[in-house]
């Protein structure tokens, strides 16, 4: 396999590494350490620690790879690995493009766009290795897999109960990532924060983003790829309705919420809604609900609290409409 950069030649051929004005260097002399966001792993052989890279970064969302020979006591940087536009891996040497590959079809090109079949071939058996360790995983507890990489205590000052339905690895980390700085941020803000008694993590639910059962006190949750945003929303929300079930009997919160609730039925969100003839009866009647009026307003006020950003859902309240929860509820 070789490679170009510019008019100096960068080549691996008989387990010789050749770095352009650098070094050459017998593959056996060296160990490779191949790092994909920080995390990283020193694997044996350069090519094959090559085509395990980039198969990675074709199966899992990433930010930066990068490829490096540690010959002794000195690191020596080669291959960087970046997402690019159209699904697409850029394979650089010194900021140069040497290659492109799909992500999803695996095909590599040269910077001369010439296919290079041998390769693509090397990555995609990688690549569905990789895929089918998914699959295998698939039957086995997902707090199981997952306790390797993150540590579960994180999570028990603010959930007693979870369950994680099976996702992805990589997924299920940043799912649980989310909740937990949601988490932080909603025990750091207010005085009465309620621990969460049960949580359900699901891999997605088309047209949903989440539910709170009243019987269990469950949140569910629906992972939405790429959509932190969205899923910060949908978190808030269902746990605004667990702090209005908890605090519902009381008096001066019952009285608080009914006047609130009251004020807001001349608000424009909620007139937009009552007015708008093309959605159901039924759904209409579930949005001016006064358990959905006060969860969404709970999802909006704590969203712009944490984020400093309006959410811009369908019928989410304005900052002036949600920033009465803190008068009336907070003082």
């Amino acid at each position: 396999m070789g490679f170009n950069v510019k008019t100096t030649p960068f080549s691996y051929e008989n387990s010789i590494i050749s770095l352009p004005q650098q070094h050459t260097i017998e593959e056996s002399a060296c160990a490779t350490l191949l790092t994909i966001d920080g995390n990283a792993t020193k694997m044996t052989g350069f090519l094959t620690t090559l085509i395990e890279g980039i198969a990675q970064c074709c199966v899992f969302p990433f930010t930066k790879a990068t490829i490096a020979i540690q010959l002794f006591d000195t690191l020596i940087p080669v291959i960087t690995l970046l997402p690019g536009r159209a699904n697409k891996l850029l394979l650089q040497i010194d900021q140069q493009t040497l290659y492109t590959i799909g992500r999803t079809s695996f095909v590599i090109r040269d910077a001369q766009h010439n296919h290079d079949a041998a390769f693509s071939t090397e990555v995609e058996h990688a690549a569905s290795a990789l895929k089918q360790q998914q699959k295998n995983e698939a039957p086995k507890d997902m707090p199981t897999i997952l306790q390797q990489h993150y540590d579960f205590s994180r999570l028990t000052p603010f959930i007693t109960t979870w369950s994680i339905a099976y996702m992805p690895r990589e997924k299920a980390l940043n799912f649980l990532t989310i909740i937990e700085d949601c988490c932080i941020f909603l025990s750091a803000s207010f005085k009465t924060f309620v621990k969460i008694p049960s949580l359900a993590l699901h891999s997605g639910l088309k047209g949903a983003n989440g539910f709170f059962d009243t019987a269990t006190q469950t949140i569910g949750l629906y992972y939405k790829y790429d959509r932190p945003e969205q899923m910060k929303l949908a978190f808030f929300h269902e746990y605004g309705h667990l702090i209005d079930l908890h605090q519902k009997h009381d008096e001066v919160y019952a009285y608080k919420r009914q006047q609130l609730y009251e004020q807001l039925q001349a608000s424009e969100t909620l007139q937009q809604i009552s007015s708008n003839t093309q959605l159901p009866e039924d759904y209409r009647k579930y949005l001016l609900s006064i358990e959905e009026v006060i969860a969404r307003l709970f999802e909006g006020y704590a969203f712009y609290k944490m984020t400093g950003n309006v959410s811009t859902k369908e019928f989410a309240f304005t900052l002036p409409e949600f920033l009465l929860y803190e008068e009336l509820f907070t003082n």
